[in-house]
């Protein structure tokens, strides 16, 4: 098999053996999740067998190779043993942020707001320090990607009222932060933001045929941006063929904070909001969880990190279309039986970035 599993010890610095008889195994690497890796043993050495007794969930960890690379590690969270069977699952490092309590508060209150990247990694440094000294190996694998008009937040979290995770999770469904973690490395940035840039992709590389499609529901005629408070900012195009098609925005994190916030702010956010929904938005699809051509997946997988840009060009429809694509997800899996499979999700990125344009 390409794949190879390992049992190391937290941090994933030292390994103690090899997992010699797995017969199943998958790993992935998600954006704005926690990634997970499966195992499945059917013993064939004692040595297998006393290394997978061994190995205890939140201490220990597995460690994934691929043909020699290591590409996925990360905590044991569950063990089921049985006669001649063992199955292992494990969470990428992120786990750790799930089980550390906040016990500051943290505040990024009005006046003092703050871009969801520095506010998560403030949080993540004070927070994790005790479970780092125990071995966790985060903090001096954060990746951070700041831009001048990164998302801003004005959270407020109270002591002892939730997780790292929570918060960051939070931000990046609600708050335009995008984050993802590749081995022991935590990546940070906005969402309208990519890490990096593959090569182009084509209907080639995929086994499965793509789609074009324009998003009616996202076109902004007129944008507005509220405090909730009665203060609004507004952001209009001219148009006498679509009319006011208009899309309202609370600021910020409203609720967090009774200060005013600015028109001039508010102004900026509706601008930002309505960015490139005029006229409606065109993307490419990709097929979710779609496999990709065995041949293209070795030169591919060095860029499969979510979060990565990559081009993208179709001729499904019978017209070329291109657009910037972001990877999302990377799923993989391996018997000895049917060998390896390689599946993705790659999205057009959020509307209002600009990298989402579709060319024709």
């Amino acid at each position: 098999m390409r794949n190879a599993a390992y049992i190391a010890v937290r941090g994933g610095k030292h390994y103690l053996g090899q997992i010699t008889d797995v017969v199943r195994i998958k790993w992935g690497r998600v954006r704005d999740d926690v990634s997970e890796a499966e195992l499945l043993i059917n013993f064939e050495s004692e040595e297998c067998q006393r290394l997978v007794s061994e190995a205890e969930p939140c201490y220990h960890e597995i460690v994934i190779e691929r043909d020699g690379q290591r590409v996925w590690e990360g905590p044991i969270t569950y063990k089921r043993m049985e006669r001649g069977q063992a199955e292992f699952v494990a969470r990428d490092p992120v786990f750790f942020m799930q089980r550390t309590v906040c016990k500051r508060k943290w505040s990024s209150a009005y006046p003092n707001v703050e871009s969801v990247i520095d506010r998560t990694e403030r949080i993540i440094r004070k927070e994790m320090v005790p479970l780092e000294q125990a071995g966790a190996n985060i903090l001096d694998h954060i990746v951070t990607y700041r831009n001048p008009d990164d998302a801003k937040t004005a959270r407020v979290s109270a002591a002892y009222s939730q997780y790292v995770y929570d918060d960051m999770e939070a931000l990046a469904a609600r708050g335009g932060l995008d984050y993802t973690m590749v081995l022991r490395s935590l990546y940070l940035h906005d969402t309208h933001y990519f890490i990096g840039q593959g090569r182009m992709l084509t209907d080639d590389d995929f086994l499965d045929s793509l789609s074009v499609i324009t998003y009616g529901v996202e076109l902004s005629v007129g944008s507005y941006a509220t405090d909730n408070q009665g203060t609004k900012g507004a952001y209009i195009y001219a148009d006498e063929y679509y009319g006011p098609i208009e899309l309202l925005a609370s600021a910020y994190e409203i609720g967090s904070t009774t200060d005013k916030i600015t028109v001039e702010e508010l102004e900026e956010q509706a601008e930002r909001n309505a960015n490139h929904r005029y006229p409606a938005p065109t993307v490419i699809r990709v097929p979710e969880n779609v496999q990709m051509n065995p041949a293209s997946v070795d030169e591919l997988m060095p860029y499969f990190i979510p979060g990565t840009a990559f081009p993208l060009r179709t001729t499904v429809t019978g017209q070329t279309y291109e657009a910037v694509m972001k990877f999302d997800q990377l799923n993989v899996e391996e018997t000895g039986e049917d060998g390896e499979v390689v599946k993705v999700k790659i999205t057009a990125p959020p509307v209002g970035s600009g990298l989402e344009e579709v060319v024709d």
